[in-house]
């Protein structure tokens, strides 16, 4: 199985659960179509970014650009919270916790999936701003010495910047005053430094 395939699967398959448990859970029928054009028109900006030409810019492409990376995490627990709600679900089937007709008001279904949409959003906005914050972690490490004569070698390592063309070019300003302040004897970048093809005008400055 290939990547392209496991990412189709990983994207797709959550999507369609969310599409049908949430009209069926939170929808009132006579919204249903809506709601469904609506959420298939958001899904299908992930795709459209991704199948463009890489490389590309501008306020439109760099809007539908900044929506799909934010979109994936935003589904993932959207995902999850609709998971357990399903398991709560068929928990209170078999204890009665909550009335069958309360679950069914119009202002159970708003509260539970403006709940939800709000946690999901939440835990994508605090792992924005702490990829956005670069942070410095020390680790000192002794050996045996054997035949070098080295007495010490400061190492940077460093990874998963998923530099793209819309990446703020202040974000790899400080990432190099830290490489610059810590003054390393070896530089190692651990992968998925570049979001990609690593294509487009500022790629070139930010290498």
């Amino acid at each position: 199985m290939n990547f392209h395939t496991i990412a189709t699967l990983a994207f797709g398959v959550p999507n369609v659960y969310l599409i049908l448990r949430i009209g069926q859970l939170f929808i009132n029928k006579g919204y249903r179509f809506l709601y469904a054009l609506i959420y298939l028109l958001l899904v299908a900006i992930y795709p459209f970014v991704s199948f463009i030409s890489a490389g590309k810019s501008g306020i439109v492409y760099d809007t539908f650009s900044w929506i799909a990376s934010y979109y994936l995490p935003f589904c993932l627990y959207l995902f999850l919270s609709v998971l357990i709600f399903d398991i709560l679900l068929l928990v209170n089937s078999l204890v009665k916790i909550v009335p069958r007709g309360k679950m069914k008001s119009t202002r159970f279904k708003v509260s539970c999936l403006l709940a939800f949409s709000l946690i999901s959003a939440g835990v994508v906005f605090a792992g924005a701003i702490n990829f956005n914050a670069i942070r410095t972690t020390e680790y000192r490490i002794e050996i045996p010495k054997k035949s070098s004569d080295i007495d010490h070698l400061k190492i940077a390592f460093a990874s998963d910047f998923h530099l793209k063309q819309q990446t703020d070019i202040r974000f790899v300003e400080q990432f190099v005053a830290n490489i610059a302040a810590i003054q390393p004897d070896l530089m190692i970048y651990g992968g998925d430094i570049v979001a990609g093809r690593g294509e487009g005008s500022k790629m070139d400055k930010i290498a």
